[in-house]
């Protein structure tokens, strides 16, 4: 479809259960930055997920394989001022509207990476859209953390404590294919993102959530990922909506429960204790948009 200018590119996977006459929730999931959504779809197996569960799954493509996810980037600042991908994002929602069945109280996005701080900022500029949110490896661009979204909205975070490339406590986004060249020349910024913890409490104070989070410490399955799990929950009773973090004590710039897909020395470890599609997944499930009824799952 065209937008902003672009010819823009989305692949969509329908469920074989897929009926006319039922609404399906949407997940969209965004590859991260260099990557691709045919990558994203096979890696994150998302597309089991969703004839397993029934609901359509959009894989869109970025524009050279970057987000515009609201950093201030050296590196991108050109093609940030050019690619308006917020713009684009909903306008797809809308096309998607008119071609398939869609709840429109069940819209969700998920990413990784550069792909999660997009997601991050589209729950902050179109929460009246979606539902809920999820990023993995990733936290909010600093240029956004004095922003106010309009709409409460439920977000989940799974990050590394020991992520290489986005870190945990914030600061510079610095990617490690290639740290001994790094080193030697001078590399463009990549922009910034708050901290992890920082985050979280951004979310927290704008969905209205007060007191500690109930935390459970996931079990150790894999004594070799040289890695464990601990989830925070914290939510809104009277609204419903949640705040959640997964913390890879250990974990790297990584999707737990997937393959490694570059050697620790670059990305860090990969989690093995849980599955994070599948808990991404049951996450949207029990979280529809703000006043429709929990737990409603579509077969």
């Amino acid at each position: 479809m065209q937008s902003g200018g672009f010819n823009r590119e989305y692949f969509v996977h329908v469920p074989s259960g897929y009926r006319n006459d039922l609404a399906l929730p949407i997940v969209f999931v965004f590859h991260g930055g260099s990557g691709n959504a045919e990558q994203i779809a096979t890696f994150s197996g998302f597309n089991t997920l969703s004839e397993k569960h029934g609901f359509l799954a959009i894989y869109p493509q970025a524009i050279d394989k970057h987000w515009n996810d609201g950093r201030e980037s050296e590196k991108f600042q050109e093609h940030d001022e050019k690619v308006n991908d917020v713009a684009w994002i909903a306008a797809l929602i809308t096309e998607l509207k008119t071609t398939y069945s869609v709840d429109h109280k069940r819209i969700y996005a998920v990413g990784i990476s550069n792909g999660g701080i997009f997601s991050q900022r589209l729950a902050i500029e179109l929460g009246q859209h979606f539902a809920a949110i999820a990023s993995l490896t990733a936290q909010i661009a600093e240029p956004l953390e004095k922003a106010k979204p309009k709409n409460p909205i439920s977000v989940l975070i799974i990050n590394g404590t020991k992520d290489p490339v986005v870190p945990y406590g914030g600061g510079d986004v610095t990617p490690r294919l290639f740290p001994r060249l790094s080193k030697m020349l001078k590399q463009p910024s990549r922009g910034k993102v708050i901290s992890t913890d920082a985050t979280i409490e951004f979310w927290l104070r704008h969905n209205g959530i007060d007191g500690k989070g109930l935390v459970t410490t996931l079990p150790d399955l894999d004594k070799t990922d040289e890695s464990t799990a601990k989830r925070t929950e914290w939510t809104n009773e009277n609204t419903g909506v949640s705040v959640v973090l997964y913390s890879i004590l250990g974990g790297g710039h990584t999707w737990p429960g997937a393959k490694q897909y570059l050697p620790v020395r670059t990305i860090g470890q990969t989690c093995k204790d849980f599955q994070a599609s599948e808990v991404i997944w049951d996450f949207f499930s029990q979280h529809p948009k703000n006043g429709s009824p929990k737990g409603l799952e579509s077969k």
